[in-house]
């Protein structure tokens, strides 16, 4: 491998490391801004707070493995079960926060005319703080999809792999050897079937 390459892969890893990194602190920052400016559901703000609060928290507990005492370390790692745990409710009630708006949602226009004075349109959500929080959902089951079918192929080549390896040592293997065909097939009928005549 050459050295362009470990260094390009490298910077690769270091701007997805410093992606992730930010993108909480992002999440934070538009959910505590917007907190007040979402009336179609007041909860998609809170729901990136506290996202970016907790993703925030988790990533400093995972970079501080390499770097703290051994009590810090393992008190983090208690915490790690009952935060995912958390994660997977908060994921599902912005699920139904999100999605619930999405039919109503007006993410243009904050105020409307009605009998004849301008008053706060109710179906509003600031635009960065819906589709922020409707893409971050959408990604986690673009994601988890990905990670299916990657799976799924993964066993697959691996299955073929396996029977082609059984296959060459021990050709008894095959599924459709002579000697299968032959045992299934040793009388001329089978279930009333007349099989001499195919």
């Amino acid at each position: 491998m050459s050295a362009l390459a470990i260094v390009s892969v490298t910077a690769g890893c270091t701007a997805l490391m410093i992606l992730l990194l930010l993108l909480p602190i992002f999440v934070f920052v538009v959910g505590l801004v917007n907190m007040g400016n979402c009336p179609v559901n007041p909860w998609i703000p809170t729901y990136l707070l506290v996202l970016g609060t907790i993703v925030i928290f988790s990533n400093l507990s995972f970079l501080s493995r390499s770097c703290c005492s051994e009590k810090v370390v393992t008190c983090c790692n208690c915490l790690q079960l009952p935060l995912n745990a958390f994660l997977i409710v908060w994921f599902i009630l912005g699920n139904i926060w999100v999605y619930g708006s999405l039919g109503e949602v007006n993410t243009s226009n904050s105020t409307i005319i009605h009998n004849s004075t301008l008053v706060d349109n109710p179906d509003y959500c600031d635009p960065l703080t819906y589709w922020l929080a409707f893409w971050l959902i959408t990604l986690v089951y673009v994601a988890l999809l990905v990670t299916i079918v990657a799976g799924l192929a993964t066993v697959g080549a691996l299955r073929r792999h396996i029977m082609g390896f059984r296959a060459k040592r021990h050709p008894s293997w095959r599924e459709d050897s002579e000697e299968t065909r032959a045992v299934f097939f040793k009388s001329e009928t089978l279930w009333g079937l007349d099989f001499a005549s195919s």
